[in-house]
């Protein structure tokens, strides 16, 4: 897990500059627009997605230095024609990603809700939003080249400037705008995803040249010669394109799966329900996207790299048993620290929120729904590095059996969403509990292909050893119910020093 202080720099950095500049924009914006700018985010998003993290993921399963050697070839020349095939595969997203932008945003076009198409300045902006996602696609063979070489340093610094533009854009359009009495509703907002997607292809295809080029490779497509690998039109990988289709209806159902929420929150609430959840999800996701989300993404390169189909087959016992031991060390310290937060964040979250954001943007609603989705972050994270073991082991036929069932856990997720918001209207806080019940279904089963595969391969899972000790438990719900006492009392950020120093006391007894 080399990568993991980079990765998790970059999501400080970038998801510092984007907290900061929500907190200026909070100023000069209402729920409602908010809630637009969810919508055109999901659009960008749903695209971005669905045009290249299969081949991503396919990617993260064979990393430059593990090509296996192969007779009468070269190291650097396997090396070469590893990086050219998947440069070359990288152009396919950009294709898909362009054919996408069109149909979606043409879509988004005609049949969105009214009050989001007759806002102000909204068709310009969703242009904006489908340019700035075709821009970001450009730069997706400059990104695998240094995906493949593992070099989170240059991504680190990359999506810092990114991030940075992103931030700076947006909240000089907004200051601009209100400052000569302008509402331009999600404007700002669209500029600043202008501004990143051209700084982040620029970047990424920038440093991509110099790499391809010392890999005496082209970041253009270019022929692959090979008398062992098969390749279409000597430029597509067979085996490499193969893969990534087998993970593109996981992906696919993920993305369902993981948007969800927004989905379901566009179809049956208010706009400004929609900027409230958006708000409670980005101060509640902000420890996810910081911390499990860099570790999920180290962690299935290094089980890519352990567990590779290749060296399994010549007996390689040591990957897999550094493999089992890092995701036995990752399992254990997220169980002790969901202890941390189910116990702790329900009480501090809404009061930090509520200081944060203010009045204007808090209310009972907010403070129930704060708390709920606190309940919601360790199925996320848990989820999260289950399922990349899974896609960095699984075969082709395995994958397919798991999107049937992540189909299944989704039916069961609209279904359950229907019937809390619907029905029981308990509004954006039951969605939360559909999206907890979703996340917890679907971890069963990646614990369950864990322990078969396992087995399999003469090991085993034991569940017992990764959960929190008795006294974790016991030290989290003693300090939280003093917390509960003293909450009420907390108006400003000093006043949470001492109940932080109490949270930190009992996370650090567990």
């Amino acid at each position: 897990m080399q990568g993991v202080p980079y990765l998790i720099l970059i999501q400080v950095v970038s998801r510092g500059f984007t907290f900061a500049g929500n907190q200026i924009l909070l100023g000069y914006i209402s729920p409602g627009v908010l809630g637009i700018a969810t919508q055109l985010e999901l659009y960008s998003i749903s695209v971005l997605y669905f045009s290249r993290e299969s081949l991503r993921v396919a990617l993260q399963r064979s990393p430059l230095q593990n090509a296996g050697p192969k007779e009468k070839e070269s190291e650097q020349g396997r090396t070469q024609k590893q990086a050219q095939a998947s440069i070359n595969a990288s152009y396919i997203a950009c294709l898909l990603g362009l054919a996408l932008t069109i149909l979606l945003g043409a879509s988004f076009w005609r049949y969105g809700s009214g009050d989001v198409v007759r806002s102000p300045q909204f068709h310009v902006c969703l242009q904006m939003y489908g340019l700035a996602t075709l821009i970001e696609l450009l730069g997706e063979p400059g990104f695998t080249v240094i995906q493949l070489s593992l070099d989170f340093k240059t991504r680190a610094a990359i999506e810092t400037a990114a991030a940075t533009s992103k931030c700076l854009t947006a909240c000089s359009v907004a200051v601009f705008t209100n400052s000569s009495g302008i509402f331009t509703g999600v404007f700002p907002f669209a500029a600043g995803q202008l501004a990143y997607a051209s700084v982040l292809s620029i970047g990424n295809m920038f440093y991509g040249y110099r790499k391809a080029k010392a890999l005496n490779s082209s970041i253009l497509p270019q022929s692959v010669q090979s008398q062992d690998d098969h390749y279409w039109f000597q430029i597509f990988s067979q085996k490499l394109l193969s893969l990534s289709t087998s993970l593109y209806m996981q992906s696919a159902v993920k993305q369902v799966l993981t948007q969800g929420d927004s989905f379901i929150l566009a179809a049956f609430s208010t706009l400004e329900e929609q900027g409230a959840f958006a708000l409670a999800s980005n101060y509640g996701g902000l420890v996810a996207r910081l911390i499990f989300q860099p570790i999920e993404e180290s962690s299935r390169n290094d089980f890519g790299r352990h567990l590779s189909q290749k060296r399994e087959a010549d007996g390689n016992s040591e990957g897999l048993e550094t493999a089992i031991q890092l995701l036995y060390n990752t399992l254990r310290g997220y169980g002790i620290l969901s202890v941390v937060i189910t116990c702790f964040a329900p009480s501090l979250f809404p009061v930090v929120v509520h200081i944060l954001a203010g009045d204007r943007w808090f209310s009972p609603a907010m403070r129930d729904l704060l708390a709920t989705y606190s309940f919601y972050i360790p199925f996320l994270a848990i989820n999260g590095i289950t399922e990349a073991f899974v896609s960095s082991v699984a075969s082709t036929r395995e994958l397919k059996i798991q999107a049937i069932w992540m189909g299944a856990f989704s039916a069961g997720f609209g279904l359950a969403a229907f019937v809390f918001l619907q029905i029981l209207e308990m509004g954006a806080s039951g969605l939360v509990w559909a999206n907890a019940a979703n996340m917890f279904l679907r971890t069963i089963w990646s614990l369950w292909f864990t322990k078969t595969y396992l087995e399999h391969h003469g090991r085993s899972l034991e569940i017992i050893n990764i959960l929190p000790s008795p006294w974790s438990i016991l030290s989290g719900l003693v300090a939280s119910f003093y917390l509960r006492s003293v909450i009420s009392d907390i108006e400003t950020f000093r006043d949470l020093v001492y109940p932080a120093a109490i949270c930190l006391l009992g996370g650090t007894s567990m």
